[in-house]
């Protein structure tokens, strides 16, 4: 069978075939496989299998997930307003420290409950949920003291005068979910105990 030739708009066009293996004298070829020992999951499944990890966590878990959540979300909303920038949202200032906080909590329950490393202490992932959760708190309240700079400067739209740098909504809201992640987390603790 020889080369397929098609018309399109008026131009003709013919496909090339080309051998399926190139034979070079000394060299074995073989078709590029990627191994990585997983297969492929459909998304679906993956979303379910997620689904159904959050709905088997302990409610004390379902709090500290909830407040990190709570925390990745606000990352995406203004932490600071400043007179020369405006608003700043949390990944574009050092807030994203909380932000991998937050993903560090996670990647620890994660870790604890499916039992990912068997060989580590049951005590590891404990201490590091209380560990990043607290970093987180003291983070946002850092962050809060560092924006704030209440020198009042003229705005620069209207006839008023303007604090130079405030925090915004979204780092009082990151710290009302590192609240409830360590809520969570030593909730969990006393339960484990």
């Amino acid at each position: 069978m020889g080369p397929r030739t098609e018309e399109v708009a008026g131009m003709t066009t013919r496909a090339v075939e080309r051998p399926a293996t190139v034979d070079l004298p000394g060299v074995t070829t073989t078709p590029l496989r990627f191994n990585t020992g997983q297969a492929l999951v459909p998304p679906e499944e993956a979303l379910r299998d997620a689904q159904n990890f959050v709905k088997d966590l302990t409610s004390a878990d379902k709090i500290t997930f909830a407040g990190c959540a709570l925390v990745i979300l606000v990352s995406f909303f203004p932490w600071k307003e400043t007179r020369d920038d405006g608003e700043v949202l949390g990944f574009a200032c050092s807030g994203i420290f909380a932000f991998l906080a937050a993903l560090a909590t996670i990647g620890a329950v994660v870790i604890r409950e499916r039992r990912v490393m068997p060989r580590l202490s049951r005590l590891a992932p404990w201490i590091a949920q209380l560990v990043s959760t607290s970093f987180l708190i003291l983070w946002c309240l850092i962050f809060i003291r560092l924006s704030w700079d209440g020198r009042l400067v003229p705005s620069p739209i209207g006839n008023y005068e303007v604090a130079l740098s405030k925090p915004s909504f979204g780092v009082v809201l990151g710290l009302m979910g590192g609240i409830g992640a360590l809520a969570g987390t030593l909730l969990g603790l006393r339960d484990h105990e």
